[in-house]
């Protein structure tokens, strides 16, 4: 069974993607790392993605209970299909235009209205991809 820490918390305290803009093949990261002073129960972090053309995708990712402390969360975004070869026709590249990244971290699932679940904090950033 997962730990329960209904006193928990989490603040972003370092929310930007670097670099801001770059071209296609470049890897982007984001920095959500976070502080929590009374430490935080089982939750997760919601990655919402924006694209230029206004669809959307999103993935989680389990985030373990956390004593008090600093913690540095650096996820990885490249902007080029990962099974692309160029040799084989047309690789599906990224639009060109911003990126919106919305994150949050929470205790439980994120969204939810089950007991023990609630939104700790959320960040939001951009990129923007040119040709």
């Amino acid at each position: 069974m997962c730990p329960i820490n209904d006193h928990g918390d989490a603040k972003f305290t370092n929310f930007h993607v670097s670099p801001t803009t770059g071209p296609r093949k470049t890897k982007f990261i984001l920095d959500c790392s976070f502080v929590t002073k009374n430490g935080t129960g089982t939750g997760m972090l919601t990655l919402t993605l924006i694209y230029p053309n206004k669809q959307s995708a999103a993935t989680d990712f389990l985030l373990e209970a956390q004593k008090p402390g600093s913690y540095i969360e650096r996820i990885p975004i490249d902007v080029i299909e990962p099974n692309c070869d160029p040799s084989r026709g047309l690789c599906d590249d990224w639009p060109v235009g911003t990126y919106n990244v919305t994150a949050e971290i929470c205790n439980g699932e994120c969204g939810s209205h089950h007991p023990h679940s609630a939104t700790y904090d959320i960040g939001k950033a951009s990129f923007t991809v040119t040709k």
